[in-house]
């Protein structure tokens, strides 16, 4: 069975993400098992994390992009493993809020640089 390589389908899951898109991320990344993989490696690259109460902006050095909520749950396994830059831009309501998956993650790792909280 013919499969795309690796490299191209990790370039197309970036240049999904920079259109910005949240329906066509999560469409990418749902049709099959390739291009769920190719989104694993995309999203487990982010180095920039900006986290809002209605979306999230994700970034790889000077490059940034908004995402809405529809693909929270598959981003949350996922990003934190290389975040160095975490804004949270709302309040934080306890442990049991949407994002406290990816937060204890960028913790857990003890990579980041910079940290922003911010209470809109």
């Amino acid at each position: 069975m013919p499969c795309l390589s690796r490299d191209i389908l990790f370039d197309v899951g970036e240049k999904i993400i920079e259109n910005g898109d949240s329906d066509i991320v999560t469409r990418y990344t749902l049709s099959g098992k390739q291009s769920l993989q190719a989104m694993k490696n995309v999203s487990a690259t982010v180095k920039h994390l900006e986290l809002y109460e209605d979306h999230f902006i994700i970034g790889w050095d000077q490059k940034c992009y908004k995402l809405h909520k529809p693909n929270l749950k598959f981003f949350t396994t996922c990003i934190g493993n290389s975040v160095i830059v975490l804004h949270i831009n709302f309040t934080i309501y306890g442990p049991n809020t949407k994002y406290q998956r990816i937060i204890d993650k960028v913790i857990d790792r003890k990579r980041m640089f910079l940290f922003y909280a911010f209470n809109l």
